[in-house]
């Protein structure tokens, strides 16, 4: 009976560890895959329009102005296999690691939260995408992994920010890359999408931060 009772405690404080380190990596390989899926998507579009840029394709729909431009939906349908595409997606509401209230639209800017197009993959991930005017960027993304429909939807647990330059390939903004680790992480536990992402991808795709 002792030995039993000695099993049990040892279980009791190490299951939850254990637990939580499969959810991570659960989390991490259905990022990493969201992550290919888009850049994929991205490079076939590059591919078929027979240009370097994305700013070139279908993928952009232009109303005047380069700040006014929104993301073509026809052309997603194209180059992901999306099961749904909601182009009104404004009230997404997600929690910060810290435990903060914070809402798509507030992550990206103002009024962007009415030009973000959400994409549900087959399996289920959640993919907000949002026109970026910035040189470098072409789109911000929001990725959801386990979908916005179930929790925690925390960023840098199961929600992640990713931009994609105009060669649809992952990009980070300067002060990002050049972070330090330490700085990174905290950042990430604050509320920083990118820096969740970035301080991933620096450890081999693994979550260290909490």
């Amino acid at each position: 009976m002792i030995t039993l009772g000695i099993i049990g405690v040892v279980a009791a404080l190490t299951m939850p560890a254990l637990i939580s380190n499969h959810q991570k990596k659960v989390y991490v390989t259905q990022l990493k895959k969201s992550v290919n899926t888009l850049t994929n998507g991205f490079k076939l579009m590059l591919a078929d329009a027979g240009v370097d840029s994305l700013e070139d394709t279908n993928l952009f729909i232009n109303n005047g102005s380069s700040t006014l431009k929104t993301i073509n939906a026809n052309e997603l349908k194209k180059y992901f296999n999306i099961v749904k595409l909601d182009d009104n997606f404004a009230n997404y509401q997600l929690k910060s690691i810290s435990g903060g209230i914070v809402y798509a639209h507030n992550v990206y800017g103002g009024s962007d939260s009415t030009k973000c197009i959400m994409l549900t993959f087959e399996d289920g991930t959640d993919a907000c995408l949002i026109p970026n005017s910035n040189s470098e960027i072409a789109v911000s993304s929001l990725i959801d992994v386990n979908g916005t429909n179930r929790l925690p939807n925390v960023l840098g647990a199961d929600v992640f920010g990713a931009y994609f330059d105009y060669h649809g390939m992952l990009y980070f903004d300067s002060y990002t890359s050049n972070y330090a680790p330490a700085t990174l992480n905290s950042s990430c536990y604050s509320g920083s999408s990118q820096c969740c992402l970035k301080s991933v991808v620096n450890n081999n795709w693994e979550i260290t931060y909490y």
